[in-house]
């Protein structure tokens, strides 16, 4: 199965406030690098799974079945800080999101058919290019399969500004926030195991897959539930050093809770009496509990992950994840695992899936989205000067 993230997944949040209540330097790093530490998981998951390095791989990064889910709810908590205390525009959070997403994505998505051809595939370049796979069965692996989760992330970018507006306004305290999120999240889970074990899915597996693993209202929650936490991070009071060894303690708790989890599906599926879809936002909760322990310890994180070459690893993950499917393509094409056997293979491959990311978000993501917000702020100041 195919999962990744979109962009607003790894953009990083900007100007947050710590949990001493001071200013953050304009993110919180230790969420960038384990957005690169996910990317790779998943690059990894894909393409790695006879290396040696992936048997030496603790499950819970082993497993990139359910990698999605936690991107998608790292998306929502990264949108929520980015969005709620600063200034705030429908339009302006639309041209944002696509000047981050549409470089790279449409420039994977034309490698992508030189390498497999477009004959026949007319309806899936229309459906890829306006990003509608995922909503749409058969299709939503088609072309660039890991950019069907490019297609969810634009579903929540039409659920997100009514968020935003609801945050901004201090609709709800943010415990309230969290307990509607959780009941939204566990609704769906319930929906997603019946649609597993339902005659409709003996029937039509494919098509019960496309539903349950693939299609944006299964991840809605995932979304909603990240905003949540990030909207409770927004509104964090300052914390003496009593809370902040607290957060430490809960920021171990979260990843023994998620390696453990990774490791019972089964035994969960035999205490509910449930067939849980483990790579449909089922971990969503504990992905939360993980995200917000790290950004609230994100003073306590150790300095090379913070260094500018994690950073830059950090903000290069949306292209190592978006290009990873047509550089392996590119490069089979050319020198093929038989050449000099499967480890090798795959380590070339991802050297220079690596070099590629980080080189496309030198010279086309950062310039575009500087450009972008330049064009912005001169087209804003022009309204204020005509005002």
């Amino acid at each position: 199965m195919f999962i990744g993230a979109a962009s607003g997944i790894f953009a990083a949040p900007k100007d947050t406030l710590d949990a001493q209540g001071m200013k953050d330097s304009n993110r919180l790093e230790s969420l960038t690098f384990f957005r690169f530490i996910a990317a790779a998981s998943v690059v990894i998951f894909h393409y790695g799974r006879d290396t040696q390095f992936y048997k030496l791989l603790p499950s819970v990064l082993a497993a990139g079945s359910i990698a999605v889910t936690f991107f998608f709810v790292l998306s929502g908590f990264v949108i929520a800080l980015s969005s709620i205390k600063k200034e705030f525009s429908v339009g302006g959070f639309y041209v944002d999101r696509l000047a981050r997403i549409l470089p790279v994505y449409l420039i994977a998505l034309v490698l992508t058919l030189a390498l497999i051809g477009l004959v026949g595939k007319d309806t899936e370049l229309i459906l890829s290019v306006l990003m509608l796979q995922s909503w749409v069965s058969p299709y939503p692996l088609s072309l660039n399969m890991p950019a069907w989760s490019v297609s969810v992330e634009m579903a929540f970018y039409l659920l997100a500004p009514a968020l935003i507006v609801l945050a901004r306004k201090g609709v709800g305290s943010p415990v309230v926030w969290i307990a509607v999120s959780c009941v939204f999240w566990l609704a769906t889970q319930l929906v997603l195991s019946s649609i597993n074990q339902s005659e409709f899915a003996t029937l039509n597996p494919s098509r019960a897959v496309d539903i349950v693993y693939y299609f944006p209202p299964a991840h809605f929650c995932s979304f909603v539930l990240g905003f949540s936490g990030g909207y409770a991070y927004s509104r964090l009071k300052a914390g003496g050093a009593y809370a902040q060894a607290k957060n430490v303690v809960l920021f171990i708790l979260s990843i023994v809770v998620i390696y453990a989890l990774s490791k019972t599906g089964r035994v969960i599926n035999d205490f509910f009496g449930e067939k849980f879809a483990y790579g449909s936002s089922f971990y969503a909760v504990v992905f939360l509990f993980f995200i917000y322990s790290c950004a609230v310890c994100n003073h306590a994180i150790p300095r090379f992950m913070k260094g500018k070459l994690s950073t830059l690893l950090g903000d290069a993950s949306y292209a190592l994840y978006i290009m990873q499917m047509p550089v392996y393509l590119l490069l089979s094409r050319f020198y093929p695992s038989s050449a000099t056997g499967y480890e090798l293979h795959f380590w070339t491959y991802f050297a220079l899936l690596l070099a590629v990311s980080v080189s496309l978000h030198i010279l086309v993501e950062k310039p575009i989205v500087k450009a972008v917000k330049k064009r912005r702020l001169e087209a804003n100041e022009k309204i204020v000067v005509a005002a």
